[in-house]
This record gives structure tokens, sequence and C-alpha cells, in this order.
């Protein structure tokens, strides 16, 4: 039985929400496997770095952490959408939602 969810499902999501314009999507490198390791940054582009509190959130590190990545997904999914306006022009996240893909 597959864990869920998993490294697809957690891509499925990314993907998902780097249509936004609060989103910029990166990568943190590849894994042993060669699988890739990716990395957000949501925030109000509007607001300059400097004036925020940075915020990183790291998931998935180990193969059976699925609420970690499922907790991920959704805030991703929260904050990609604007609803938490104050929070965005405040605060720049850098999540990385599946840092362990081969787990």
């Amino acid at each position: 039985m597959e864990a869920k969810p998993g490294y697809e499902d957690v891509m499925r999501c990314v993907e998902g929400v780097a249509g936004s314009r609060l989103v910029k999507l990166g990568s943190a490198g590849k894994s042993f496997e060669g699988r890739a390791i990716p990395m957000l940054e949501i925030t109000d582009p509007r607001v300059g770095d400097d004036d925020k509190q940075l915020v990183v959130i790291t998931a998935g590190t180990h193969g059976s952490e699925e609420g970690g990545r499922m907790v991920a997904m959704a805030l991703m999914e929260w904050l990609a959408s604007g609803e938490p306006y104050l929070t965005l022009r405040n605060q720049k996240f850098i999540i990385l939602p599946c840092v362990n893909p081969d787990g």
C-alpha cells in the first residue's frame, strides 16, 4: 500500500499553485535518485523582502511523514490563494514540501 500523499501528489500540488502571482517556484536540488526537490517562495511581491519576516517550512524529511507533506500542501494552497492578505504582505514563506522524495 502506497503512502498518501506521496511525492507525485506533492508535485501535482506544487504545479497547481505555481501559477499564482504570489508563488515563485524553485529547486533545492535533486535527490540521490534524481528527483527534484521543490522549493516555493510565497509572498506578496509588491512589498520588499527587507520589510518582511522570513518563515521556512520543511516537510517530508522521512518517508513515513505523510502528515507533514499534507500540512505543507494545505499551507501552500492557502497562501497561494491570496486569502491571508496581511500575512503575505508581512512575511515571506519558503516551503520545501518534500525534502526527501526518495524516502
